[in-house]
């Protein structure tokens, strides 16, 4: 099967089982960045009025911003009936003014981001719809590719290699990393080890386990004289 659109687990279950009525060949997964993605290079990055604001405010935002322009085709989804009413519950007198700075910002800054204002989850969830039969109607389809987050330090980067791996969450990584330490202490730890961190379970440590102890050039069949 070709997996054609890949939404992000953490995303309302209500918009993911409506899309996936919609759409065969579904996957939801842990993504870096965007939180759907479908082929030839669309992501799109869904925000609430709410977490929109929360996002301007602690800084979030752009850094999101810059890890989706990776794609070809980013896109900023605004889901909310109210944006002023939503700055309201910000208790910030100066958010009005941030919002509209934070909308020509990102005109100036980022051509490439597409914005896109839609009323209700009703309509996203039509919109991602519409979307994915435009792009798979049109003939040949790039199936979609995630891509990690920009690294901004040694941190991210260790985070992101462990992100690499199958059920492992940005969360479950820091997780990890904060309780051995090192990228060395997590190498010469067991899967038991492992599976002492905290939301981390068995088949989660084994794919850890493996990812670090695995032969770069293996593929599933030993050679002759036993060799890989």
């Amino acid at each position: 099967m070709i997996i054609i659109i890949i939404v992000d687990v953490r995303e309302p279950n209500d918009i993911i089982n409506e899309i996936k009525k919609s759409i065969k060949d579904f996957k939801s997964d842990f993504i870096e960045v965007g939180d759907y993605l479908l082929p030839n290079g669309f992501a799109i990055e869904r925000k609430t009025g709410k977490d929109l604001i929360h996002s301007i405010q602690d800084g979030r935002l752009f850094q999101q911003l810059n890890n989706l322009c990776q794609f070809d085709h980013p896109t900023l989804a605004i889901v909310t009936d109210n944006i002023w009413r939503d700055m309201f519950y910000s208790r910030n007198k100066n958010i009005p003014s941030v919002y509209i700075g934070t909308l020509t910002t990102i005109t100036a800054k980022y051509p490439s981001v597409n914005m896109v204002f839609l009323d209700s989850d009703g309509e996203f969830i039509k919109y991602v719809i519409s979307l994915h039969k435009k792009l798979t109607d049109e003939g040949s389809s790039e199936r979609p590719a995630p891509v990690m987050r920009k690294a901004k330090s040694f941190r991210v980067v260790m985070e992101n290699g462990l992100c690499a791996v199958k059920g492992i969450s940005v969360k479950s990584a820091k997780k990890i990393l904060h309780h051995f330490d090192s990228i060395e202490n997590l190498c010469c730890a067991s899967i038991e080890d492992i599976k002492t961190v905290e939301g981390i379970g068995l088949k989660q440590a084994e794919s850890v386990h493996k990812f670090l102890h695995g032969s770069y050039n293996s593929n599933g069949h030993k050679k002759k004289n036993g060799k890989r």
